[in-house]
């Protein structure tokens, strides 16, 4: 099947992003000494790397910074977050930065004094525009991040100053509790 415009190559492209975030999270478990856990730190790294690639970042002039130290999620976890910010991260290579504009993108996952996780996306671009509703989305990508959060028992925030930060909170899942 050869894809003859824009918007096939884009929906490929990005079905592969998501393909490709789970196969990441599936590599470092062969890899790993645990069956247990995941890394969140080097996944996010891997991910955003991969994401940059796709997207050319480096044509874009985009910095990117990933902050998820000692972060671990139990495979339950790891699978719903990584697709949540494969979501995150698309769209903001896609959108937060047309043309030429530079800017920067920050991916940070930590565990909060309330023992809540929380994954953090944030870009300093354009801007989410007031009439996406990131509640009752009308696209593909922010309805699979509403249906992941839920899964993952998470809520989301959202914050529309000076670019776009999502700010998803989850009860961290521990080993042997699932």
């Amino acid at each position: 099947m050869k894809c003859r415009t824009q918007e096939c190559r884009n929906l490929l492209r990005d079905a592969q992003s998501r393909i490709h975030s789970m196969a990441i999270v599936h590599s470092q478990l062969y890899q790993s000494k645990r069956f247990d856990s995941i890394d969140m730190e080097t996944h996010l790294m891997r991910l955003v790397e991969h994401l940059c690639d796709l997207y050319a970042c480096q044509d874009k002039h985009i910095c990117t910074l990933i902050k998820a130290p000692g972060v671990h999620l139990t495979i339950t976890q790891a699978i719903p977050c990584a697709l949540i910010c494969n979501e995150l991260v698309s769209n903001c290579l896609k959108y937060a930065f047309p043309g030429n504009v530079q800017g920067t993108l920050e991916v940070t996952m930590g565990q909060s004094a309330e023992t809540l996780m929380t994954l953090r996306v944030k870009d300093d671009g354009v801007g989410l525009p007031e009439d996406v509703d990131v509640v009752n989305p009308n696209t593909l990508g922010l309805e699979l991040v509403g249906v992941l959060i839920n899964q993952i028992g998470g809520r989301m925030k959202v914050n529309r100053s000076r670019g776009t930060e999502i700010i998803i909170e989850f009860k961290p899942v521990m080993e042997g509790q699932e």
